[in-house]
């Protein structure tokens, strides 16, 4: 009456993803009674899947009788991961490389996804050249990407990857050397030319201002350099010169100065000697590294702590149909910090006079406080009309002129008419002298 015994199978998984089923499961069975053996499932049946899909389940059954008629059945639950879907991987656009020249990226990197397994990150190969556009100027490099899930379902994507590639200089079209027409012509403000590129467009280009670069041994030659520089996307440079020359009039020379480097603004005219054309322009010729400095149409420049110490030389182009000589004014911006000169701390002199006893501008300060004579600081000090004539002198001044005259000055004596009146006034210590010129206006009605 005792049932026979099957040794139980336990439930397992098969090896390999997507493989076949068992036609049957073996296993041995005992009795009591009888002899017992090897036995043989059924082919087994259809039992389910996991909620994903990717676990598919088989029942197999075994079932013995003894020769009483006593029964016995076991079952063992085989499992197997079933996947027939490729992954995918997100898809990476194409795209070129930010800067001319690039390297390119050894590899890039996207993420993937499968319905079985977790994905995440994937590095594509280093890429294969692909090619390049009909100029040359873009190149272009393939990145593979290949993916392969745990049952062998493959993916693969590719990204084309182009960069900007220009290893060639620009072209300037070379301007040649040449003469202005007339003597005493202005300098052109810059030149144009034209540039070309093998990867741009190109077009017009202008120079600089142009420098300095020397003169003929009798002066009567000048010789100006610009440069024409141009840079492509992919920073190539290409660099052409012009040599323009000039026939003059050959040098005169004006005044020299000495100024501080804080000077403010001052009026190149006052350097100009007796006699000069009116109505020419004024160009600087040379300066320290080669400074440029803005000069007004009046003749006016600004002298700041920002300019370099050294000489500037300036020449006065008379601007007439004769070729005039040019003239040459040298202004010397001193290498020590302000105040330059010596112990004396020159403030700005009065741009303004009142002398109508109201104890407020009655007098012209020069610049100097009476103090500063202590320490042996003196002013000389000229007051000259609006037509050049001197009206005030005085070589130890002491802030003392109120704008009397005597007789022979202007004529008649007592003081001055309102107007803007011009100063030279000169700084002297025991170390240096410094001279500076300036307009002031007297209100006398």
């Amino acid at each position: 009456m005792t049932n026979p015994e099957i040794t139980d199978l336990e439930d397992y998984q098969l090896a390999t993803c997507n493989a076949s089923w068992p036609e049957y499961l073996s296993t041995t069975w005992t009795d009591n009674c009888a002899t017992g053996g090897d036995i043989d499932s059924d082919e087994g049946v259809a039992d389910g899947e996991s909620a994903d899909g990717c676990i598919q389940y088989r029942l197999y059954t075994f079932t013995v009788t003894d020769n009483c008629g006593n029964t016995a059945t076991e079952t063992t639950r085989v499992s197997r991961e079933y996947d027939m879907t490729n992954p995918e991987i997100t898809d990476l656009e194409d795209y070129q490389l930010a800067t001319c020249n690039d390297t390119w990226p050894e590899y890039l990197i996207t993420t993937w996804t499968d319905n079985c397994a977790t994905g995440g990150d994937i590095d594509s190969d280093e890429g294969v050249a692909d090619g390049e556009s009909a100029d040359g100027c873009i190149q272009y490099r393939l990145y593979t990407f290949t993916v392969t899930d745990s049952c062998g379902n493959s993916d693969t994507e590719t990204t084309r990857v182009s960069r900007e590639y220009d290893m060639t200089n620009p072209e300037i079209t070379d301007l040649e050397d040449y003469q202005l027409a007339t003597c005493n012509e202005a300098w052109p403000e810059f030149l144009i030319t034209t540039w070309t590129d093998n990867c741009a467009v190109g077009g017009d280009i202008d120079s600089d201002e142009g420098v300095a670069d020397g003169e003929s041994e009798d002066g009567t030659i000048q010789y100006r350099l610009y440069t024409f520089e141009v840079e492509d996307d992919c920073g190539n440079i290409s660099i052409q010169t012009t040599l323009v020359e000039r026939e003059v009039g050959g040098i005169e020379s004006g005044d020299n100065i000495e100024l501080c480097r804080d000077y403010g603004e001052f009026d190149l005219y006052f350097l100009l000697p007796e006699g000069y054309v009116p109505g020419g322009f004024w160009e600087l010729n040379i300066s320290p590294e080669e400074l440029m400095l803005e000069i007004s149409t009046t003749g006016l420049i600004i002298v700041t702590e920002e300019l370099l110490p050294g000489e500037y030389i300036f020449h006065y182009n008379q601007g007439s149909d004769e070729c005039l000589p040019l003239i040459e004014v040298k202004i010397l911006l001193l290498e020590a910090e302000p105040p330059c000169v010596g112990n004396c701390s020159p403030s700005p002199p009065d741009t303004a006079m009142t002398p109508n006893g109201d104890g407020v501008n009655d007098a012209f300060f020069g610049g100097l406080s009476n103090d500063a004579r202590a320490f042996g600081c003196t002013m000389h000090v000229q007051i000259f009309n609006r037509w050049g004539t001197k009206i005030f002198e005085d070589k130890d001044y002491k802030n003392n002129w109120s704008g009397n005259v005597s007789s022979n000055a202007v004529g008649s004596k007592g003081t001055i008419t309102t107007g803007t009146y011009f100063y030279i006034i000169t700084y002297n210590d025991s170390q240096s002298t410094e001279t500076i010129k300036g307009y002031i206006y007297i209100a006398t009605e």
